[in-house]
């Protein structure tokens, strides 16, 4: 029974298709056929690839392409380097008209000091006048160097009246001026002062002394209230700056008896009128 039933049947490679009409073997062909067909395209006419750009040359290309003109409003122009700066800072801090409270002291100092500075330089230079004393110092100012140690403007005129009488001539090479503010019109005035001293004339020969000092001027309101030369820039000798007080108020006390013998010899600060001074030819014989 089992036998007798129907075997399904294999349907042949070559057996046409009922519904296209088209054996299997003959389809097999035809594709088989346009793939080599396609193959042989591919290879004759290949597909263009895109080549990649470096990224600094696109970068370059992004940088260098020209913007559209109609896109970009118009801007003003960069300043240059001359409109960009500024103006320079004064370098004569006295000169400048500065606004804060600081430069303005300075700058009241700084003029103070330039009318002190040549009167100065008339003392220090033997040619003192009675209008320098008036436009220096105040009525109750002191000076004092190694030498002499001078109370009120009488004294200090007989100190300067008697340089010519002790040396043949004295002018000052060389000189620099600080200044230190405290307060308004007031401070301190520093002049580095390079001085020379003409001791003897012996025939077309002149001696002289060189030597640095320092000298200080304390100002107070405008006029000089304290006035100290200190030869070689060392300190004075008194009570205040030696270890033994005793030593320091001898050397006070000697100081203060050859300013009374010299104002005493000066007539009492008597104003002495100086002349100009000749330019000196001599031959110098200098004496450091």
């Amino acid at each position: 029974m089992a036998d007798d039933a129907p075997k399904p049947q294999l349907e042949a490679p070559g057996d046409l298709d009922t519904d296209s009409g088209i054996s299997y073997r003959d389809a097999l062909k035809s594709s088989d056929t346009s793939t080599v067909v396609q193959d042989k395209e591919m290879q004759s006419n290949p597909p263009a690839v895109e080549e990649e750009e470096p990224a600094q040359a696109s970068a370059a290309k992004e940088t260098n392409t020209e913007p559209n003109p109609s896109t970009i409003e118009e801007s003003e122009p960069a300043p240059t380097a001359t409109e960009a700066t500024t103006e320079p800072t004064p370098l004569n801090a006295v000169e400048s008209d500065a606004s804060s409270t600081s430069k303005e002291t300075t700058t009241e100092l700084g003029k103070i000091a330039k009318q002190i500075i040549p009167h100065i330089l008339n003392l220090y230079n033997s040619c003192p006048s009675a209008t320098d004393f008036d436009a220096i110092y105040a009525p109750n100012a002191t000076f004092e160097d190694p030498l002499m140690q001078a109370h009120g403007v009488a004294q200090i005129k007989s100190a300067f009246y008697a340089m010519p009488k002790v040396f043949l001539d004295s002018s000052v090479l060389k000189y620099t001026v600080k200044e230190e503010q405290t307060a308004p019109k007031s401070g301190e005035i520093c002049v580095d002062n390079l001085q020379q001293y003409k001791l003897l004339q012996l025939g077309p020969v002149g001696y002289f002394i060189t030597m640095q000092s320092l000298i200080k001027l304390k100002v107070e309101g405008g006029k000089v209230v304290r006035h100290e030369d200190l030869w070689g820039g060392y300190r004075l000798w008194n009570r205040h700056t030696v270890r033994v007080p005793l030593v320091g108020r001898m050397a006070e006390t000697v100081r203060r008896g050859s300013m009374l013998l010299t104002h005493v010899l000066m007539g009492f600060g008597k104003d002495h009128k100086t002349l100009d001074k000749p330019r000196d030819a001599s031959v110098r014989l200098m004496v450091s």
